[in-house]
């Protein structure tokens, strides 16, 4: 069985290690169609010490995704107990508007992805308290994993983003392409690129 698109876990604790394999459940979705997405009913604790650390405890986003399926969504977006923005139950979230990149801080309360700390290291990422009535002053969202990469969404609640192979996302997903497989974290920008600009040309 061919796995070059598959994934290995590796759980560890002080008293055990686990090793588990699965195929990427992103790996067919070559086409990239962009996900619908909705804000969860449940908060992110952000004054929780372990809000921004890769944990064991998956509860609150495991019955997020499982409700947000049942209702043909594909990812919930959690807000804070101040009602900011944070992250989704298994990516982290991003905005584009007039050519910069925008997330929500780490201090809101999310997990500092990997594919995150690649952007924010390749861009001048605008890190900023962002709320849900802010959702539609941008011109572009997507969302990062370390499987998916990075993934358009086409609506964000009642919001409709753009999805096609014109937009910013869609070059940023190809440079994350073309990179990928150097080493992390890259030490350097591009020479030449400006800083600040969330791809190159379209």
């Amino acid at each position: 069985m061919d796995k070059e698109d598959w994934v290995l876990k590796i759980l560890a604790s002080d008293k055990n290690i686990n090793f588990t394999s699965r195929a990427n459940p992103y790996a067919s979705m070559a086409d990239r169609p962009g996900y619908v997405i909705t804000l969860s009913s449940i908060r992110r604790n952000e004054t929780s010490p372990l809000v921004r650390h890769k944990t064991f405890n998956y509860g609150d986003s495991i019955l997020a995704k499982r409700q947000a399926r049942a209702e043909g969504i594909d990812e919930p977006i959690f807000c804070n107990m101040q009602g900011q923005l944070t992250e989704g139950a298994v990516s982290n979230l991003f905005f584009i508007k007039n050519g910069w990149l925008y997330a929500p801080p780490v201090e809101a309360g999310l997990l500092p992805g990997i594919i995150r700390s690649y952007l924010c290291q390749c861009y001048d990422v605008i890190e900023k308290p962002l709320y849900p009535e802010d959702i539609r002053t941008f011109d572009e969202c997507f969302l990062t994993n370390s499987l998916m990469g990075l993934m358009p969404v086409r609506r964000f609640g009642t919001v409709v983003f753009p999805v096609s192979p014109e937009t910013q996302t869609a070059a940023l997903f190809r440079r994350y392409e073309a990179d990928k497989h150097l080493p992390f974290p890259l030490s350097i920008r591009r020479a030449g690129e400006k800083p600040g600009r969330p791809c190159p040309s379209r």
